[in-house]
């Protein structure tokens, strides 16, 4: 096919999902330079591929102007039908088992669709089997992980980023042992901490963070992806669980602790040049806070 002028990449799910899709947003940079690329994705992600230049412009997937393109014998609002009928190519990263969206969108635009199965457990990583279906396009595995450039980064300090959450209860540190890492934390060394949070960690974030001083810690709680990514690319090091800002951070470059329960890293352990994973064989309440900050140390600045 000639290159196209207009790619949209539709892509559903949570945070983690999205960071592991941005190798493919790079890849198709690198392979059509000269192409308008689009998101049709998240409002709370798809904004970090704008800032970072991996994306031209996006369009909310989670708007209510959406809700017909999920259902059957629909027909799109006009202004829908006009957009999507620009582009050349769709690549669509969203669980679609019935192809109702699909049916819905091509009934608008006569380009080309590539559908992208959501990754499975095997021995390849999630974000190299997001990049197997764009094998026609002269696009090859193993995923490349992009250089994100944030606008108006944070000044860079000494801060120790920590992220006591995740979106499953499963996949977390008990709130005890974080308790016993802050308490280390402020009488062992002397680093501004950043604790980070969302919805999840509501309960958890008040909580920890009325142990500490308060000229010693920062707290962020559910912040845009890009103001998120912001604050981190400032800090010295990151520590979180199996969750999306350990994916954030890890792609940032940041050294990166996650504390790991049973998901299978070979499939979805952070992209990153320094991701150190702590996955105990009796499972993460055996890991102790002296264990963790033994990690850490060897990262964090000098007192």
């Amino acid at each position: 096919m000639p290159a196209p002028a207009r790619i949209l990449v539709i892509r559903g799910g949570a945070m983690g999902d999205f960071i592991l899709t941005l190798p493919v947003l790079g890849a198709l940079r690198r392979r059509f330079p000269a192409a308008r690329l689009e998101l049709l994705a998240n409002a709370p992600y798809a904004p970090l591929a704008i800032a970072t230049s991996l994306a031209d412009d996006y369009r909310k997937l989670d708007a209510a102007e959406w809700a017909s393109a999920f259902t059957l014998d629909t027909t799109l609002p006009p202004a829908l039908h006009d957009w999507l009928s620009t582009f050349d190519l769709i690549l669509s990263y969203l669980h679609d088992p019935n192809h109702i969206f699909k049916a819905n969108i091509c009934q608008a635009t006569p380009a080309r669709w590539i559908q992208c199965p959501t990754p499975a457990l095997t021995a390849q990583h999630a974000a190299d089997q997001l990049l197997v279906p764009l094998a026609p396009l002269d696009i090859r595995i193993p995923a490349k992980l992009p250089e994100l450039t944030i606008p108006n980064p944070n000044p860079s300090t000494s801060t120790l980023a920590l992220h006591p959450g995740s979106g499953s209860p499963t996949k977390n540190w008990p709130e005890t042992h974080w308790t016993n890492l802050l308490d280390q934390l402020i009488t062992e060394t002397d680093l501004p901490l950043l604790l980070i949070g969302g919805e999840a960690e509501q309960d958890t974030l008040p909580r920890l963070a009325a142990r500490l001083p308060a000229q010693r810690h920062r707290v962020l709680f559910h912040p845009p992806l890009a103001d998120l990514a912001r604050a981190l690319v400032g800090c010295a090091a990151f520590l979180g669980h199996d969750s999306g800002p350990t994916h954030l951070a890890a792609a940032l470059r940041l050294p990166t602790v996650a504390l790991w329960g049973q998901t299978p890293p070979e499939v979805w352990k952070p992209l990153g040049p320094a991701v150190h994973l702590l996955r105990p064989s009796g499972g993460l309440n055996t890991l102790t806070p002296a264990q963790v900050l033994r990690a850490l140390t060897p990262l964090l600045p000098p007192p």
